[in-house]
């Protein structure tokens, strides 16, 4: 039986959209999103180690509940520790970035979830 692949990405760039970033004059026209700097778009599927997901309806309340994503990333070289100055992304780990998870089954890609990160908390393994 095949398994889907889980892919989850990063998109540090600071526009509403989760399109490529559009800079006048480098950006394809139609295809890019106008934007004040180029996107910081990254793969982060192979250092995921858990995908939690909540969405939809409680029953009990009779009401729809806001989607959350609990995204947990083995951090050996601490790249996504907000507070590693010589970390690739630091200064790009702050609230109201992108994360999109997708899930690829049978050459067809489907949307998990799309959102904005919140927060960020790193533990270190005791």
């Amino acid at each position: 039986m095949t398994v889907p692949v889980v892919n989850a990405v990063i998109n540090f760039s600071t526009g509403p959209s989760f399109a490529q970033a559009m800079i006048l004059d480098t950006g394809i026209l139609g295809t890019n999103i106008l934007a004040d700097s180029a996107a910081v778009i990254v793969d982060v599927s192979d250092v995921v180690d858990s995908i939690e997901t909540k969405r939809g309806r409680n029953t009990q309340a009779d009401q729809f509940q806001t989607g959350t994503l609990s995204l947990r990333i083995v951090d050996q070289n601490g790249d996504f520790n907000p507070q590693n100055p010589t970390g690739p992304y630091y200064g790009l780990l702050s609230p109201m970035r992108k994360v999109q998870i997708t899930a690829t089954y049978a050459s067809v890609t489907y949307p998990i979830f799309s959102g904005f990160i919140t927060s960020f908390s790193t533990t270190t393994p005791q």
